[in-house]
């Protein structure tokens, strides 16, 4: 092979590997990003699922969206219920499992856990869970942003691995 097929080959495989940190990064962000919005906005989204006045059965397999209505923002009010439904079931289930695998490791990370919680859930400053943790604000956060990126896994599968 002469050195001009071995620099190209050379420039090739950099290129591809700079093109494969770049798709990782997106994907990294996106899956984190999407796990904390999701997060911010749990008890809101907890919220508009337990008011929507329409009532959905327990099971909604099967539920067809062909229905005749006269209007179609009824069926997109219906969509969203449903939608909303099934994520925070997903969320829910995310967070029991992390709760769990928490509570196997020891106190140090049901601490993580509870900054998670403390932070999204219970709306607590990060200077409310430091004095009820006997740590730091920062600590808080580190604690919070680790829990994101395991959660982002539970939430988003292998596309949440990237986030780690």
């Amino acid at each position: 092979m002469t050195k001009r097929e071995e620099s190209n080959k050379k420039l090739i495989r950099e290129t591809i590997a700079e093109y494969m940190e770049q798709l990782q990064g997106g994907k990294k962000s996106k899956a984190y990003h999407n796990t904390e919005l999701l997060m911010k906005n749990y008890n809101v989204l907890k919220q508009h699922s337990e008011n929507a006045i329409y009532e959905l059965k327990e099971d909604v397999e099967g539920f067809e969206f062909n229905m005749d209505f006269d209007e179609p923002y009824i069926q997109s009010i219906l969509k969203s219920k449903i939608r909303t439904t099934i994520m925070l079931q997903h969320i829910d289930m995310a967070l029991e499992t992390l709760e769990y695998n928490c509570t196997i490791h020891g106190k140090a990370e049901i601490d993580k856990y509870g900054a998670l919680i403390g932070v999204y859930i219970s709306k607590k400053t990060y200077e409310q869970l430091a004095e009820d943790y006997g740590c730091t604000p920062l600590t808080i956060r580190r604690r919070k942003n680790e829990m994101l990126r395991v959660l982002s896994i539970l939430l988003f599968g292998t596309d949440g691995l990237l986030a780690v």
